[in-house]
């Protein structure tokens, strides 16, 4: 049966989890952060991402190490989109002016993104994108954050062994997920945030200081990712600490639990 995608988590929060979700499953959609038209000289010093269900918000800091200005194009993209047919809810994507709510600043002051939008053969990509200046020897704070696409499906015997692969589900949390599948009906209703983290790889060098924070908003709520050096610093926080980091993998975020909760 086709993957349909999902547009954003407020569409379940005004209409509710779809009844198709029994049957079938949509897919997120990839979205990460910003890429360098010409890399040249622009240095990433730190990125401190912030994952939820609700919000993607990430604080570069850029620093131009050569002597002269950089002027040149730093841009936002979305993989394509899959439309299935004019009820597909992702048809918004189509028609919104700004379909992923996606805001940017530049030290502090608000920027105005243009959006490109094309037709591919299964639906529709997004580019958001401007002009921006890079100070010679300076440096620069670039802020954004949007509504992430989220993706869901259920957990249980015909999928375990895909998404124990997939998300890196140790035997510890598997038990946990079998215990809270018999409260379902043997579903665990899931759902997943897809973080295209390669798009650091653009920019010259690697990433002198990343920080992640997964925040999964309930304390119940459980989770799981392929990522090393995890660890939790609230009730519902987990944080990632690198230097020197050269991202060559996308991540694949999965939240388990109560469908209604991660709705609220």
């Amino acid at each position: 049966m086709p993957v349909r995608l999902l547009l954003l988590l407020g569409v379940l929060l005004c209409g509710g989890l779809r009844p198709a979700l029994a049957n079938d499953s949509f897919a997120a959609i990839g979205a990460g952060g910003l890429v360098l038209q010409k890399s040249d000289g622009v240095v990433m010093e730190s990125e401190d991402l912030y994952l939820s269900l609700r919000q993607v918000k990430i604080r570069y800091v850029f620093f131009n190490s050569t002597a002269q200005d950089l002027t040149t194009i730093v841009a936002f993209p979305v993989p394509d989109i899959e439309i299935y047919g004019p009820d597909d809810v992702n048809t918004r994507f189509l028609t919104e002016s700004d379909p992923m709510q996606f805001r940017i600043a530049v030290d502090g002051n608000a920027v105005k993104a243009q959006m490109e939008r094309k037709a591919t053969s299964k639906g529709v990509a997004l580019k958001y994108y401007w002009t921006q200046t890079f100070p010679k020897r300076k440096r620069l704070v670039v802020e954004h954050y949007y509504a992430p696409a989220i993706g869901g499906f259920f957990y249980g015997e015909g999928t375990a062994a895909d998404a124990n692969k997939t998300y890196c589900i140790d035997p510890p949390l598997q038990s946990s997920l079998r215990q809270l599948a018999t409260k379902h009906n043997g579903l665990v209703p899931t759902w997943e945030l897809v973080y295209i983290l390669s798009t650091g790889s653009h920019w010259k060098g690697p990433i002198r200081d990343f920080r992640l924070v997964i925040d999964k908003e309930k304390p119940e709520r459980l989770l799981s990712l392929c990522i090393d050096g995890i660890r939790k610093i609230s009730p519902t926080q987990f944080e990632v600490r690198k230097t020197n980091f050269t991202p060559q993998t996308d991540l694949h975020i999965a939240f388990f639990g109560d469908a209604g909760a991660a709705a609220e």
